[in-house]
C-alpha cells in the first residue's frame, strides 16, 4: 500500500511497512489521478486519507489505498487500481457524501443537461480530510469524497470525477464548500477551489 507524508512542506510518496503495491494477476492496474488546485484566495494546508473509505469497483485490488503528491497550490490524489464500474462504489460515494444530490458535484459530464444528480457507476471512491486556508486568515476543515466515473462511450475516453461532502452545497456548473469556497471543474482531471 502506498502512502504519503509531508517532508519540508511538500507531500512525498512513500511505502508503509507492508511494502509496495502488488498487482493481482490478470488485472490491469491504472494510475488514476485527481488534481486539486488551490485558486484565488485559497491554500490547501493539509490532506489526510480517511482510513477505510476506499471502495473499488470489483474489489480486485484488496488493500489498495490512495496516496497524494505535491503541495498547495496543486495536490494530486492517486489510486492505483483497475477501472471496473460499480454501482456499489457509486452507492458508497453517495452515502459518504450525505445522500443528497446537492452534496455532490461532477467536473465534467457527457452532454446531459443539467449533469446527473448522482453517479450511477463509479470505478472507485475514497475520502480525505482536507484543511484549507481562506484569504490567509480563515481555516476550513472538512471531509471530501472523490469518485471516478466509469467510462462513457458517449464522451470519448474520459472518466469524469465526482466530489462529495455533507459540507458541499449546490450543483450544476459549480458548487460551494461550506458557503465559503467555490468548487469548479478543472478540465477532466480534477477540481479548483477558490473564493
Amino acid at each position: 500500500m502506498a502512502l504519503a507524508h509531508r517532508v519540508n512542506g511538500t507531500f512525498q510518496k512513500g511505502c508503509n511497512a507492508m511494502g509496495s503495491l502488488t498487482r493481482p494477476q490478470g488485472i490491469e492496474m491504472v494510475a488514476n489521478q485527481c488534481l486539486l488546485t488551490a485558486g484565488v484566495g485559497v491554500a490547501i494546508n493539509s490532506v489526510s486519507y480517511l482510513d477505510g473509505s476506499v471502495s473499488i469497483g470489483d474489489s480486485s485490488s484488496p488493500g489498495t489505498e490512495p496516496f497524494f503528491l505535491g503541495a498547495s497550490p496543486k495536490i494530486t490524489l492517486e489510486l492505483d487500481c483497475d477501472r471496473t464500474g460499480s454501482a456499489v462504489s457509486a452507492q458508497n460515494f453517495i452515502r459518504m457524501s450525505g445522500g443528497n444530490a446537492n452534496n455532490m458535484f461532477t467536473n465534467i459530464h457527457s452532454g446531459d443537461t443539467p449533469p446527473p444528480d448522482f453517479p450511477a457507476l463509479l470505478n472507485f471512491c475514497f475520502g480525505y480530510m482536507v484543511s484549507f486556508m481562506v484569504n490567509n486568515r480563515q481555516s476550513f476543515l472538512c471531509e471530501l469524497y472523490f469518485g471516478q466515473g466509469h467510462f462513457d462511450t458517449n464522451f470519448s475516453s474520459v472518466n469524469n470525477w465526482w466530489i462529495g461532502s455533507p459540507s458541499i452545497v449546490g450543483s450544476g456548473s459549480a458548487a460551494n464548500l461550506g458557503n465559503v469556497i467555490q468548487i469548479t471543474g478543472n478540465g477532466t482531471d480534477g477540481f479548483t477551489f477558490s473564493v
